[in-house]
């Protein structure tokens, strides 16, 4: 049930979107192609973000690069990092967030974990915005309810029941205080 719920919150019509937290695999980078430059890159890459403690691995697989995404995309890794003979030739690597879909290129010198931590410090800051717009909500139905059982929500009829007497005989069990 925990890892149902947990899908159902963190997921959209792609698969699943997991926050780097608590996603198993945090960056995967998918070189295109089997050029032996592109492999050194994407080997360094992989060395700079393990220095710093990611979850990463690098998906040599013999899937068609579209595959791959589609794959990654499912699974909720937050972070794809996608380099080919041309963005080597280029200078520059391609990284992709699962979370908004967004792509971004970055120069292959360019310290990509640096990018990388800054959007995962982004995606804190939106998943601690979500809880507390949730808790938020959770509150305001809370009071709006109260009111409503108390009566001062909508002006009541004097001749009409209260409508803490009403839930009484509805839930006997259920505990109503009236200020």
């Amino acid at each position: 049930r925990m890892i149902g719920a947990l899908i159902m919150v963190h997921s959209d019509d792609y698969g699943l979107v997991l926050p780097p937290r608590i996603a198993p695999t945090q960056v995967v980078i998918v070189p295109i192609g089997n050029d032996p430059l592109v492999g050194e890159v994407s080997n360094r890459i992989l060395s700079d973000l393990r220095k710093d403690d990611y979850s990463a691995f690098i998906d040599n697989t013999d899937r068609t690069p579209g595959f791959k995404f589609a794959e990654h995309e499912v699974n909720g890794i937050p972070v794809r990092v996608e380099l080919g003979k041309r963005d080597y030739e280029n200078g520059v690597v391609t990284l992709a967030r699962r979370d908004t879909r967004e792509k971004i290129t970055v120069s292959i010198n360019a310290d990509i974990v640096a990018e990388i931590e800054k959007w995962f410090a982004f995606i804190d800051i939106i998943e601690s915005g979500k809880t507390d717009l949730q808790t938020t909500i959770k509150q305001t139905k809370s009071k709006i309810l109260d009111l409503a059982i108390h009566g001062k929500l909508v002006p009541q009829d004097l001749n009409d029941e209260p409508a803490s007497e009403l839930l009484k005989r509805i839930n006997p069990a259920a505990e109503i205080t009236c200020d």
